[in-house]
């Protein structure tokens, strides 16, 4: 499914996918993940970096099409539409990945916090005037919020 989703995110990456070679160094720069990325490279050849610049590429595409909350059909999405009600099963990079954030939830002494989603929506900072949530719907997500909650065993996860 989520190899399917990549498609679209692959064309709008690389539409927006522009290279600077300048003496023998190749800069792509391109939007993804919401913001804008670069990989500069010292050409070992033409062909050689265009070709890595091309994988690179795909392979940002699909990680974004994989992993980003915004995409309906990325893992992501399909974790925290279950969250509370269904397990979720997710594949061995996906297992990896989650493996990692209870590792940086604990080097950063919960600073970062892959479970902050409920708070997160809280704020539209987009709208028109803003809204600041008051102190009730604030505590409401906060109960949500936690790594400690994260249910986990090979191959799937619970929140």
């Amino acid at each position: 499914m989520v190899l399917n989703a990549a498609n679209p995110v692959r064309a709008r990456v690389r539409h927006s996918a522009v290279i600077r070679e300048e003496n023998g160094l190749s800069t792509l720069t391109f939007h993804a993940m919401g913001t804008v990325c670069r990989i500069s490279l010292e050409e070992p050849s033409r062909p050689a970096a265009n070709a890595y610049l091309d994988q690179a590429l795909n392979w940002v595409a699909d990680f974004e099409a994989k992993y980003s909350r915004f995409l309906e059909a990325s893992v992501i999405s399909r974790i925290n539409a279950a969250a509370g009600r269904d397990w979720t099963e997710v594949d061995e990079d996906t297992d990896r990945l989650l493996s990692l954030c209870g590792e940086m939830v604990f080097l950063t002494q919960g600073a970062f916090d892959p479970t902050a989603l409920p708070l997160v929506r809280l704020w539209n900072w987009k709208a028109n005037p803003p809204v600041v949530p008051d102190d009730a719907t604030i505590g409401r997500a906060r109960e949500l919020v936690g790594w400690n909650k994260v249910q986990r065993r090979k191959g799937a996860v619970f929140l």
